[in-house]
């Protein structure tokens, strides 16, 4: 999960402040990868521009252009290919409509229009909001869902299994398993099972 909370001044200039919960499953558990404040982002709503600023940075970087047409080519920040744009349509967030620019990668397979991210007027990338954005290999992200606040503004029905975070968990009780080792007594050589 990624979320804004405060704001910083970085050069004079102000940023809202971005923080990530990020865990990784490889089939097993999540494990914990990061969490905390990882960068800072601001808009220029007038250029229709999204800049990022990191402590890797020492200037900002362009994060979202959103003044495209259909054939321009982006690179992106995050360390994806360079893309183009190969359609534009729009989608009803909130209350209103907002550009989506479909992008196909440049010089990768596959080859064609075949688009595999969007980039999305005042939400960023459907592959997240920092995110690389490249075709998906064995592992990736995506933008389940964003909310703004309070309510879900943009939910993916392909991705997105729930939307809902957990704000409390009312109690946790205690679960209690019978262990039999056998056999016993042992000559080294033993089992361990579990009750249900």
């Amino acid at each position: 999960w990624d979320w804004i909370q405060g704001d910083t001044l970085i050069s004079g200039t102000t940023y809202h402040k971005l923080y990530r919960y990020k865990t990784c499953s490889g089939g097993g558990l999540p494990v914990l990868m990061f969490n905390g404040y990882f960068g800072a982002i601001r808009q220029d709503i007038i250029q229709k521009k999204v800049y990022y600023f990191s402590n890797s940075y020492s200037t900002e970087k362009l994060l979202y252009d959103f003044n495209l047409s259909i054939g321009d080519t982006i690179s992106t920040l995050m360390n994806g290919p360079n893309n183009r744009v190969v359609f534009i349509d729009s989608i009803f967030m909130e209350t209103s409509f907002r550009k989506r620019f479909w992008l196909s990668p440049l010089n990768s397979f596959p080859q064609g229009d075949s688009a595999y991210a969007a980039l999305i007027e005042g939400l960023g990338s459907t592959h997240g909001l920092t995110e690389p954005i490249y075709i998906p290999f064995e592992s990736g992200s995506v933008l389940g869902c964003f909310w703004k606040n309070g309510n879900a503004a943009y939910i993916d029905s392909l991705w997105a299994l729930s939307c809902s975070f957990a704000t409390e968990i009312s109690e946790v009780l205690p679960r209690q398993l019978e262990l039999f080792i056998s056999p016993n007594p042992s000559s080294g050589i033993f089992t361990i099972n579990f009750s249900e």
